[in-house]
C-alpha cells in the first residue's frame, strides 16, 4: 500500500478534495490496510 498522511489532503483525478481522517486495519485480516477520508 502506498504510503499516505493523516491530516493530509489529496486530489481525486476526477478533481474533488479528500482529507485523510485515519489509517485502519481490517479485524478480520489484519495486514489489509483501509483509509477513512472524508470529502471536503
Amino acid at each position: 500500500m502506498k504510503e499516505v498522511d493523516v491530516g493530509k489532503q489529496y486530489k481525486h483525478y476526477k478533481g474533488n478534495l479528500y482529507e485523510v481522517i485515519a489509517v485502519a486495519r481490517d479485524c478480520e485480516d489484519p495486514q489489509r490496510q483501509l483509509v477513512v477520508y472524508r470529502a471536503l
